[in-house]
């Protein structure tokens, strides 16, 4: 693991210790995902939850599909130890739940080629490289296995990127977020067939931008803040950004958009056996 793959992880350990809860939009796009669900035909034996956190999706996945094994994945293992029903509560009704916490990374899942039905990844793919991480998630999904999954585009945080365009210091604060046709692009070059993709912003209100901040921590946005300079300049530099974003209030709250990109895409069935035969299925009228 990099040292700055280190440095985010150690970040989303201390923000599992720090929080109360998920934070509102992570909760806010599992459920907008699991809605896509209810427009897809599947029955999935084992479902991956990639970059579970503080397991969001977790309930929902549950509710949808109660006969499948359920395995959280996330690098931190803070974030798995706070999530809600965490394995040593695991218990329902007298019967324990299938569901299950790995600490990974998405570049090096320990799981079996062809092993997973779906692949659900909830606003995780702005944390990692995409292409080492779509190659895994190809591997272990079986064929005609899902991966649906959510993440960040461009729009994202314009109003704190206007900020600090008005007052450069020579970093990069905020992460460049792809474009959703340069995830679509990508998810057919590893192979997945029938991308469909997504989009829309939504805004989030907060009292004050140190408010905005923990929920930057807490999803991984603001490691670029911290990760590339220990401070903002100091308590001065930090404060003149402060006052500039306060220009932006309305109605007493402070906005921040969220540029939200659906996707899905399926891993199709082998059309050739290992030595080149071709495979040709057969299906029941």
């Amino acid at each position: 693991m990099t040292l700055e793959a280190n440095r985010l992880r150690r970040a989303f350990d201390r923000s599992a210790i720090q929080a109360g809860e998920p934070m509102a939009l992570a909760r806010e796009v599992a459920a907008r995902l699991l809605d896509r669900l209810e427009l897809l035909r599947l029955a999935p034996r084992d479902i991956l939850d990639l970059g579970a956190g503080s397991g969001v999706g977790m309930e929902g996945l549950r509710a949808r599909f109660p006969a499948s094994r359920i395995l959280m994945l996330d690098f931190s293992l803070g974030q798995l130890r706070n999530a809600p029903g965490r394995p040593r509560s695991w218990w329902r009704f007298g019967a324990p739940v299938k569901r299950h916490a790995v600490c990974a990374t998405a570049e090096q899942l320990p799981f079996a080629a062809r092993s997973m039905g779906l692949v659900w990844s909830n606003l995780m793919l702005p944390l990692c490289p995409l292409d080492p991480v779509l190659k895994e998630i190809h591997r272990t999904l079986a064929p005609e296995g899902l991966f649906l999954f959510s993440t960040l585009g461009p729009d994202t945080l314009q109003e704190l990127k206007s900020v600090f365009a008005r007052q450069p210091d020579g970093f990069d604060h905020l992460p460049d977020f792809a474009d959703m046709h340069d995830v679509g692009d990508a998810l057919v070059q590893h192979g997945f067939a029938d991308p469909v993709m997504e989009r829309e912003n939504l805004t989030v209100t907060y009292p004050t931008l140190e408010v905005l901040m923990r929920d930057l921590r807490q999803l991984g946005g603001a490691n670029g803040m911290e990760g590339r300079r220990r401070s903002l300049a100091g308590r001065r530099r930090w404060q003149s950004l402060a006052t500039e974003y306060d220009r932006l209030r309305q109605a007493g709250l402070l906005p921040a958009t969220f540029e939200i990109v659906y996707g899905h895409a399926w891993k199709p069935a082998p059309r050739t056996m290992p030595d080149g035969r071709p495979v040709i299925q057969v299906r029941p009228a």
